[in-house]
Parts: structure tokens; sequence; C-alpha cells
């Protein structure tokens, strides 16, 4: 990853919305390529808790754009990645 990127320490879990999976999050340092990171890193710990996403990080390159919006859009290889979000 880019030079900002450091490894989270921890990723944390919080109980999801009504019967929804849980929510995973962290804190990393800001810095190029550490959104990119961040989602790497929650992406491979979300495939432990929900199947669908194993392997995801083998479906093509990670992006990250923006929708209309302004939130956060993750494509795995041109896929639709889970729904993420940043705050600072």
């Amino acid at each position: 990853m880019g030079s900002g990127w450091s490894d989270p320490a921890e990723i944390c879990l919080a109980p999801g919305p009504g019967l929804g999976r849980p929510v995973l999050y962290t804190g990393v340092a800001t810095g190029k390529g550490s959104r990119e990171g961040v989602a790497a890193r929650l992406i491979a710990v979300l495939a432990e808790t929900a199947p669908e996403w194993t392997g995801a990080l083998e479906w093509g390159e990670l992006t990250l754009g923006a929708g209309p919006l302004g939130q956060p859009l993750l494509r795995l290889g041109g896929r639709s990645g889970p729904s993420l979000s940043f705050s600072r």
C-alpha cells in the first residue's frame, strides 16, 4: 500500500442494524493509499464473517470512486464491493 498506510492494530465489530451483518471498523493514520489499505484489510476480515466475500480481493483491482452524493464506492475488479464510509 501507499506510504501513509499502517496496518490497523485492531478491527472492531459492532452489531449490525436489525438482523443485518455486523459493522466492522478501525482507525488508521491518513495518507496516500490509506483508504485503499483499510478497505482491503476490512474486506479480508469481512470474509471471515460473511462467506460471500471470501476471495473478494482476488476478483481484481480494488478501486475507490465517489457516488453522486460523494459517498465512497468500492469496486473489486469491476464488481461492486461492500458499503464503506470514511470519517476524520
